[in-house]
């Protein structure tokens, strides 16, 4: 469908599954950076709560405040998740 509709270039590879969508779509559709900023914010949605939910919307955004609220609440996450913060967590990967 999406090489149907034109939205896929099928001369054009992906370089990484965390890197910007190659999907192109028009309005109303979902834009390449809104699906990375859901990629990026999807393990959020399922750990926290549903009231959490308007919060990591704006943590969605690539842009200050956006990157402000997804340091926190990746912050949050990692404690909740492993007991300590990610830089901590790498720790145990090393030596």
């Amino acid at each position: 469908m999406a090489l149907k509709e034109g939205w896929l270039d099928p001369e054009r590879q992906t370089t990484s599954v965390i890197a910007e969508s190659i999907l192109d779509m028009p309005p109303p559709y979902i834009s390449s950076g809104e699906i990375l900023g859901l990629q990026r914010t999807f393990p959020l949605y399922a750990k926290l709560p549903e009231s959490r939910w308007a919060e990591i919307r704006k943590a969605e955004k690539n842009d200050v405040e956006g990157k402000a609220a997804f340091d926190l609440l990746a912050k949050e996450f990692y404690e909740m998740t492993y007991g300590m913060d990610e830089e901590n967590r790498m720790l145990t990967y090393a030596g």
